[in-house]
């Protein structure tokens, strides 16, 4: 949100880690970023609402920009930024990266491919019917798992196929993603459920079970992300938890958590955990104090 920005670091250094911020002076317009993601080429593109599709220009290796892309104009020139808004409607939800470049994006309901070529980017809906969700591009897959509703529940896909989807997460999903082993999970705002193995030839055959999440009474998940080490990070509107078969830890103040509503994660295996927060702005759990911790604490 660049209404209004704050960055505030939870230790004392960020060694060897570069914060930039990009706001109206260097053309970044729109109110809200809802979402961020980096392809296979390290181009950063970005999920606005108001402007459509964004992408970070880099001024020592520029990208072509298609007829259906401009690059954003400053009160002192061209900017930092192109955008393209045509083909979509605005307002993105979601952002990941395509394999063979490019990304996937999920506008109001409809799934789209932006797929890079000589002149540009080219933006392809792939989605007809029922409004999509939840998606995941899951880094083996060149078909990204999409959740809908169908007959009056949800219900899972990939491509043509049509896979076991745990009942218990109604309309109300919160994130689709992949672990390190490739097991898919799916989180509501008050538990999150996994496939016991990855998903194989025939998705209608996957077996989800709950993982332990001892939430707080009015405690609701807002994200979720795969723990490099095994497990998940999940966060709440009051913190941080680690949740796996048979293992749930919340973390508090003394290792280093922030309690405020975490609303994005990030698990780097240089520089360790990222959290987007509310109000404390970004934090960083850092590598060396996360492997401090023992096999039970984190």
């Amino acid at each position: 949100q660049y209404r209004r920005a704050a960055l505030n670091a939870m230790d004392a250094g960020f060694d060897g880690v570069e914060i930039r911020g990009y706001g109206r002076r260097e053309g970044l317009t729109p109110p809200y970023l809802w979402d961020v993601a980096t392809d296979e080429t390290g181009r950063i593109w970005l999920a606005s609402h108001g402007r459509g599709l964004l992408l970070l220009l880099d001024r020592a290796s520029p990208v072509p920009i298609a007829a259906t892309g401009q690059q954003l104009d400053t009160a002192d020139g061209p900017s930092r930024f192109a955008s393209w808004d045509a083909g979509v409607r605005g307002s993105l939800a979601r952002i990941e990266p395509r394999i063979g470049g490019g990304v996937w994006l999920l506008d109001r309901g409809h799934l789209i491919e932006g797929v890079p070529s000589d002149s540009g980017l080219e933006l392809r809906a792939v989605t007809v019917g029922e409004p999509v969700l939840l998606f995941h591009a899951a880094a083996a897959e060149r078909r990204p798992w999409i959740v809908r509703a169908s007959g009056g529940r949800l219900g899972l896909e990939r491509g043509e196929e049509r896979c076991a989807f745990p009942a218990q997460i109604v309309a109300d999903g919160v994130e689709l993603g992949s672990d390190e082993e490739g097991r898919l999970f799916v989180a509501s705002p008050t538990a999150v459920l996994r496939s016991r193995t990855p998903p194989g030839s025939d998705c209608g055959k996957l077996e989800w079970e709950a993982l332990p999440l001892p939430l707080a009474a009015g405690e609701a998940i807002r994200s979720v992300a795969a723990r490099r080490r095994g497990g998940l990070w999940v966060g709440t509107s009051r913190g941080l938890w680690r949740t796996d078969t048979g293992l749930a830890r919340r973390f508090e103040a003394a290792n280093g958590a922030p309690r405020d509503e975490i609303l994005a994660l990030l698990d780097d295996p240089r520089a360790g955990l990222f959290l987007g927060t509310l109000t404390t702005g970004l934090c960083r759990l850092p590598v060396e104090g996360l492997a401090g911790l023992s096999p039970g604490e984190g």
